[in-house]
Parts: structure tokens; sequence; C-alpha cells
């Protein structure tokens, strides 16, 4: 990759460049990531470019005239952060001293062994009430690990792809599979499982390779609740439907789904409850992938959704009976909607907005379990929030509140990198206090570091924004440590935008509506630790990206993860509809191709169905780029008709990526694998 980025036409191009040293050495630092954002990057992601530092630790975007916000990643460096005004035909330079990241040291992430006879593909995680580890594996195995000695021991085998589990106790374990939910005991005391019995059978299934099944949670009063995720293939031609009642495939709603994840069978795309006396309840629908089901330390039940038509973003929801939370097809096995016509106004009149939008790209992009810090403090300052594994190898911590009757709060990035692997998908907090997280890869990536992983709290302070709360006139945040007065009480530590994301059968969506909201004043807490921000104006219905570049803490040390999104779903009187705005977003243009961009998008959004070597997946039916005289010596214009649109296999990116996005990443599929001309 270089370390150049594009993105405005040849006439207005101006460079931003600048070079990153280590503080400390005076070195170059190569490979840390630059990036650049601000209103004239709107048909960008985010309205962003990043780049990786070259060998000399250079760098070189390539923008349109504008105002930008210039910073670094932050990591085992503190990131690092300025304000530049780029006037035409001018450009900008500045160069970065990092310095070493204070708080890199409160929580490690240690991998957790296992049995060299487990394939460590693990869908689900938790613990016995005796402290034992319980894992379950996608090869259809159940394990158990001794608290006291570290020993496993598999407990059950046989299963069809379990991914989800509840340990009752040593001896009694609770799985989902692939149609079924099942209760294995061992009635002999050999640590073996010498029942397997089905508790229920009510969902179908087809034997599409995406038909998981998800949780599992049980409340206080011995419910259990799961959920189906819909099946993913080109097309309605699927094959071998089981399901009771011959169910037959003239049931399935056409037009619903613009990425081929469909509801086949009863009930994909359903959360469902099983009660104590084995009854199938089918509880809420409107999901497309609820691939991480939770229960809060009140027994409320939640669910995460993945990006998809329908859902424009990663999303948490909480889950109430009989309500729909956006994806349609599911409808179908809902008798009241038998026969009924259902329209776009209908489906937005009926949906329940999610109390969390997860932005995609920052914060990861395919979503798993939440569990919530009951710990008392053993997992540091964060108790009853919620922590949530992404895929892409990331953590995301939420803090919700109630405002006029509904949940709705912030999302901030806990971890990334740091040792974390790819594939997080269940999680759960261990009787120390670390938060243990099972990882599975096959069929979307490498498999080469599947498998349980844990991070602890070394006791040492973090610096973090804690919590972002909703006030009449903005929002009040708290940090985790004292803070410098200077900059909590003024206005210029901050930086704020909204943005909105468009609810459509189209597979994802950009951010829209985003404009920067100017901060108006600052009022810093008595004690330190927090502050009022005012802004010019706020609304309902956006999600505010809320900044806390110029705040540092009593000793110096920046904040870790300085940026919350908050969804402001309503504003403390209720109002939930936005009125007229003075706020104006700048005009935009495109700029040439650029395979440095590309790389970065590629890597963010393509990577799991066509490989990091584009050799692509059989499995996904994902084509290999580098054959002679494969997809990439189609002409540039079917190429990113295709990227838009979508193909046979592929879902439309144009509604995830701008339209410069998507010149840059089809202008690095040439550079990388085919040729190297984009026209």
């Amino acid at each position: 990759m270089t370390a150049g980025q594009d993105a405005a036409g040849a006439t207005e191009v101006v460079h931003v460049t600048g070079h990153l040293r280590d503080a400390a050495t005076g070195e170059p630092v190569p490979g840390w990531e630059v990036i650049i954002s601000g209103a004239a990057l709107s048909r960008n992601e985010n309205s962003a470019l990043i780049l990786s530092s070259g060998p000399q630790g250079e760098f070189d975007f390539q923008v349109p005239a504008g105002s930008y916000e210039l910073e670094t990643a932050s990591g085992r460096f503190q990131d690092a952060h300025i304000h530049l005004d780029v006037a035409a035909g001018v450009g900008a330079s500045h160069d970065f001293d990092l310095r070493a990241a204070a708080a890199s040291n409160a929580y490690v992430t240690q991998d957790v062994k296992t049995p060299r006879q487990m394939v460590p593909e693990v869908s689900g995680i938790t613990f016995s009430p005796g402290g034992n580890v319980v894992a379950v594996t996608r090869r259809g195995e159940v394990w158990i690990r001794d608290a006291k000695t570290g020993g496993w021991r598999r407990f059950a085998y046989g299963l069809l792809e379990p991914f989800g589990v509840v340990a009752g106790t040593d001896r009694d374990v609770y799985v989902t599979t692939r149609g079924e939910f099942m209760h294995l005991s061992d009635t002999t005391g050999s640590g073996e499982a010498d029942v397997y019995a089905v508790v229920d059978d009510s969902s179908g299934m087809t034997g599409n390779y995406h038909e998981f099944s998800y949780g599992l949670v049980r409340d206080k009063y011995g419910n259990f609740y799961g959920a189906n995720g819909m099946a993913s293939k080109d097309g309605d031609n699927f094959q071998g439907i089981v399901a009771k009642g011959q169910l037959k495939m003239d049931k399935a709603v056409p037009g619903f789904s613009n990425d081929d994840h469909r509801s086949l069978v009863p009930f994909e795309g359903w959360v469902y409850e099983v009660t104590p006396q084995g009854e199938f309840i089918p509880y809420a629908t409107g999901f497309r992938q609820a691939m991480g089901i939770g229960l809060s330390p009140q027994g409320e039940l939640f669910a995460t959704d993945v990006s998809g038509s329908w859902v424009p973003t990663s999303e948490l929801h909480h889950v109430q009976k009989g309500r729909f939370y956006g994806h349609p097809d599911g409808l179908k096995w809902d008798p009241n909607y038998e026969g009924r016509p259902v329209t776009i106004e209908m489906l937005r009149q009926m949906r329940t907005p999610p109390v969390v939008y997860v932005p995609r790209g920052p914060l990861g992009s395919a979503l798993g379990q939440p569990v919530w810090d009951t710990t008392g403090g053993k997992f540091g300052p964060f108790g009853g929030q919620i922590f949530i594994p992404d895929w892409t190898g990331v953590v995301v911590r939420v803090d919700l509140e109630m405002v006029a009757g509904d949940y709705q709060g912030a999302v901030f990035l806990f971890a990334a990198g740091q040792g974390l692997n790819i594939g997080g998908v269940r999680g759960a907090f261990a009787p120390d206090g670390s938060l243990y997280i099972g990882q599975t890869a096959r069929g979307w990536g490498s498999t080469a570091k599947e498998g349980i992983q844990r991070i602890s709290w070394t006791g040492a302070a973090p610096v973090e924004i804690r919590t972002i709360r909703l006030t009449d006139r903005g929002f009040t945040l708290a940090f985790t440590v004292t803070m410098s007065p200077a900059g909590l009480a003024a206005p210029g530590s901050y930086r704020v935008k909204r943005f909105r994301y468009n609810y459509s059968i189209d597979d994802g969506s950009l951010r829209v509506d985003e404009v920067a909201v100017p901060v108006t004043g600052a009022r810093a807490h008595a004690d330190g630790m927090g502050a009022d921000i005012d802004l010019v104006e706020l609304m309902p219905g956006f999600v505010y990206e809320v900044a806390t570049d110029g705040v540092r803490s009593a000793g110096r040390d920046p904040v870790a993860h300085p940026v919350g999104y908050y969804t402001a779903n309503r504003l403390l009187a209720g109002s939930a509809f936005p009125a007229k705005s003075m706020l104006v977003a700048a005009p935009v243009a495109f700029g040439p191709p650029n395979p440095a961009a590309g790389g970065v998008i590629f890597r963010a959004n393509c990577v799991v169905c066509h490989q990091p070597d584009g050799r692509g997946s059989k499995q996904v039916g994902t084509p290999d780029f580098t054959l002679a005289g494969g997809p990439l010596t189609h002409p540039d214009a079917e190429l990113i008709n295709q990227v838009t649109n979508g193909g046979k296999v592929m879902p439309p990116f144009g509604h995830v990526l701008g339209g410069q996005e998507i010149l840059d990443v089809v202008s690095f599929l040439k550079q990388a694998f085919g040729s190297k001309t984009v026209r």
C-alpha cells in the first residue's frame, strides 16, 4: 500500500502532507494509520480518507480545498489531532511527533489454550455455576474446562453446528443447533453427556449453509431465548426444504431482500422464546442475522443485527414481544400478515429503531453477543455497560439510558488490535472479572487464529469517555479519571457531527444528511470528571459523533478512544421528529481513482468474501481475480456497475460505499490482482 490518497478532481487537488515520528526516539513511524476527514469528503464512507504512513513515516493526501481534521490512530501511540484549513492551490503540511500511549496498559489480551483435539471454531461460550468454561464449536462439540485444574474434557459431540450455549450445571447444558434446541445431560456422572434431548424443533431448515441459530440466554423464570438467522443464496432456488406442514416456496414475499438473505422456513428472521415447559413462542421479527442475544441484569432482552438489506449498519435492539425491527421477510410466518399487502411505508411505521446504531468501519461490521459488566469493578470503571465483540477483531462498549420511555445511548470502541484476533462472535464474563471471547472465522476469513481469548483489567485507570448522555441543549460527558479543567471547559476541545442512515431494501447505507454541529458552550463538572456541552442545534432522529480531541487527563494523557456515537431517537421531551435545520453540508467533488484508498476499502468491506489474496471463495461463490481472463479483464464501467448494483452472487455496495470509494476499490483490484490502469 502506498502513502498517497486522492479525493478530488484534477483541477481542484491540493496536497496535505507530513511525517510521523516517534517523539521518544525521533525515528520515523511507518505503517501507522492517518485519517483526514471533513465535509468536502462526504462522498466517502464516514466522510474520511485513511492511509498508512510510508517507510519514512510520510503521508500524502490529495483532497479538495476545505476545512479538515487531520489525526492519527490510537494504539501503542497516543492519537494526535490538528484542524487544518486548506486553501485552493496551496495545500498544507503537518508533522506529528507521536507519544507512547499511557493508557494502553489498562487491559491485556491473552490466548486461552484449548486442547489440540478441539478444532477451535468457538461459536458459543459461557461459564457454569461452578466457574468452569463451557464452549461449543461449529464442528458440533461441547467442551468443558475445569476451573481448578485447567484441564479440558469433551462433554458432547455430533451436533449440527451449534451457535449458543447455556450451562445449567456442569452436567446439564442447553445448546442451539440448526433447527433444534437441545438439552444435553450427564445422568451418570461420567463427565460426558449420555442423553441428547430435543426440547424444541419448531424452527425449520433447508440445509442452506447460512441457516444459523443464535443465542442462547435464559431468564430468571427459566425461559430461554434464541434467534434464527436467514438463509443466504443467490435467488430463491433453495431445495430440500424440511419443515413441519410441508411449507412451500410460494410463502416467500418477492422483492423484500436485496442481498439474497431470505426467510425460507419458520422462523428465520425471528427471535423466539422457549418456556420451561418446552412451548415454542415466536417472540419478535424483523431481524436479518440476529447474531447476538443478551439479557440485561434487569432481565430485558437485547439482540444485535448485521448490516444488509433493511439493516443500514450494525445495530443493537431492545427486543420486546410482538414488535417489528426492520427486515420484512420474516413477517410471512405471522398469521396477522397472511395474504396482507405490505408496503414500504407500512414497514417504516411498524419498525422499532435500534437503541444504538454502530457505524460500520470505525467500529467493525458484524456484531456478536452483547454481555453486561456485572463484575462489581473487576473489569474497570464500566460497571453495568454492554460489551460486544465484533467479527472484525474489535470489541465495542455501549452505554444506554432511558429517554422518553425507550432506551438509546452511545457506543465506543473499547479494543482493537492489541492482540485481538478476528472472528469474535461470543462473549462471557468469567468469575475473575475477565472477558472471554469465542472466535470462529471459517467461511469468512482465515482460520489460523480461531479459538478463545480473554481480556482482563490490569488495575491501571483507563483514560476514556465513560458515558455520553443527552441534555436539553446537547450532551453531558463523564470520563473515567479526573481531566484537565482547561480542556473540559473549552468548546474547541470538542467536535460534533450528526448523520442518519437510510432504512431501505438496499444492502446497507452510507451516512446521509451528515453535517458538522458547532459546539457553542462547554462547562466542566465540579469533580473534574465531566463536562456539559451545548450545541447550536439539537434534533432527534440522528446519530451524533462526539469527539473529545482537546480533552486531556489531569496527568496530560489523551483519551484512549476519544470518539463516541450517540443514537438520539428522541429528545428528553419525547420529540422523535426533526424540525427544519439551519445547518447545511458543503458540496463535494469526485476525484481520480486511487488504489491506496481502494486497498483500505477492500480490507474493510470485501476481504471476507474475496479473501486477502483476491482468489475468492468457492463456498461463497466469489471469483478468482488472479486468473487470466478473469473478471478484472472486463471494462471498468462494468466493474463499477457491479460493485454499485451487485451481481449474481455479490450484493450491491452503492449504498454502503460512495462513488469515489467505488472508483478507488476498482483501481486497487486492477493494481493488486490485474491490469494496472483504470480507464
